[in-house]
Order: structure tokens, then C-alpha cells, then sequence
């Protein structure tokens, strides 16, 4: 899926992706919560300085460092308390953690993307101090950003990670035919499938929803969509019906009294 966003023109980066984007391999939900804290005696010193932000009646506000000491870092202690005192095997109890953890990270809360890949490339990137000091262990790749993550530690971790963005100005909910430059992107098998599943669950994700979620136009997921009999659109006077392929059977249409 997807993660990066598009808030007036910038990318930004859900702080729920961010432990997603190397699998978990660096910058665990803790660590972020430490990071965007502001506290001087963080572990990735050169991510120290990192802001987090959110949008507020359109308009984007930086989070406040003792927003995140306070409550997201005491919930985050507080988690793997318990956890450790219930747990009865070190991996069963650390899956628990990574599923519940996520979820403490705040909804709709950002780091600009370009800020955050300055700080993280000065950290874990090549001619960082940790490949300096560790030369014959150090793996670049290992520290790869991918923006397009295929697992994660939920069911619902896709949901997770978007929730409190679906409101958001994104170039996919302001543009419908086309995104950035005009290029219509194209999506995987899995991305297809997943926009299938999520459009004929329960209640079902509108196609704009499931456009600002996959950062893609609603041209785009219509034609997922209907590619696999997940959605028709039947023509009616002045105007088109959308109905869901789960519930194509129809009505029989009364007559007039």
C-alpha cells in the first residue's frame, strides 16, 4: 500500500507508516514517539529536531514535543508493561507488542517527507556515523526506505495507518483524472485486489476514500473496480447509478399508483 500523502502540494508521511517503512527493521513506534518528542537524550541522534504535524480546520500545526512525552510515550511504557507482565513467551508477547503499539502512534498525525529522509539519511544513510563506526556490519540496504509496504503487524494495519487522513486535501481527492504531472499510476495486483476487498467489506469504502488511500484518481479505482465485477454503473435519466457487485441483484420497480 501506498503511505505517502499529498498535503497542499507537499508529501508528507503518516507517523503510523513510518515503522513500516524498513519492516519494522528501525524506528519502532517507541522510538518515533522519542524522536518526535524533542527529547535531547533520544537513540537516532540525528533524527533529533524532527517535527510531527497535523491538519486543524484545513490548516496544517505542528505537534507539540510534550504532546508526545505526556501521552504517546507514557501510553507507549504503560503497553509494554503489561505485556511484559502477562506475557508467556518473549515473541508471543513482542507480536502483541508491535500490534497494540502502532495503534498508540496518534491518527492523522505527519512528518513532511523531505524533512524526514534528511534525518534519516544522516542517520542510517551511507557516510553516516553508523556505517563509519561499523563498516564491516553495516548494510545499506537494510535501511532502505519503501514506500510502498506489503505487511503489517495488524489485519487492519492498512486501515490503521490511514485512519484520520481521509479528509485530508490530497492531490487524489482534489484531481480525479489524473495526479501529479498528470501521470495516471499504476497499480499492482495486490494493490487491486486490496481495493476490491476493502470496497465490498461490511459497509464498503467509497471510491474516494479508497482514491486518497492508495494516493491514486477515482478514475483509477473505478476501473479496478470494475475490472473485477466489483462495481457497475448502469446509465439513468441525466445522470449514472453505482451499485456494488455484491448487491447486483435488483429491486422490482414499482409502478405508479
Amino acid at each position: 500500500m501506498k503511505v505517502i500523502i499529498s498535503i497542499d502540494g507537499r508529501d508528507a508521511i503518516p507517523v503510523r507508516a513510518i515503522p513500516l517503512l524498513t519492516d519494522w527493521h528501525v524506528l519502532s513506534p517507541d522510538v518515533c514517539a522519542e524522536i518526535f518528542s524533542g527529547r535531547a537524550d533520544t537513540t537516532v541522534q540525528h533524527m533529533e529536531g524532527l517535527r510531527s504535524y497535523r491538519l486543524v480546520n484545513g490548516a496544517v500545526q505542528q505537534v507539540p514535543g510534550r504532546e508526545w512525552q505526556n501521552w504517546t510515550e507514557r501510553q507507549l511504557d504503560a503497553c509494554s508493561e503489561r505485556i511484559r507482565n502477562d506475557e508467556a513467551n518473549h515473541e508471543i508477547g513482542y507480536q502483541q507488542w508491535r500490534r497494540e503499539s502502532l495503534l498508540i502512534l496518534p491518527a492523522g498525525v505527519f512528518a513532511w517527507r523531505d524533512e524526514f529522509e534528511a534525518a534519516f539519511q544522516a542517520e542510517y544513510g551511507q557516510g553516516s556515523m553508523r556505517e563509519r563506526f561499523n563498516p564491516e556490519t553495516f548494510n545499506l540496504t537494510d535501511y532502505e526506505l519503501n514506500y510502498d509496504p506489503q505487511h503489517g503487524p495488524r489485519d487492519d494495519w492498512r486501515e490503521v495507518v490511514m485512519e484520520g487522513f481521509i479528509s485530508a486535501p490530497t492531490d487524489a481527492a482534489l484531481a480525479p483524472d489524473t495526479v501529479k504531472g498528470g501521470t495516471q499510476p499504476a497499480l499492482t495486483d495486490e494493490q487491486k485486489d486490496e481495493i476490491v476487498r476493502l470496497y465490498q467489506c461490511g459497509h464498503g469504502k467509497s471510491v474516494r476514500s479508497l482514491a486518497m488511500q492508495f494516493n491514486v484518481s477515482r478514475r483509477t479505482v473505478d476501473a479496478a473496480l470494475a475490472a473485477a465485477g466489483a462495481k457497475v454503473i448502469t446509465p439513468r435519466k441525466g445522470a449514472q447509478g453505482v451499485r456494488r457487485g455484491r448487491t447486483a441483484t435488483s429491486k422490482t420497480a414499482r409502478k405508479p399508483a
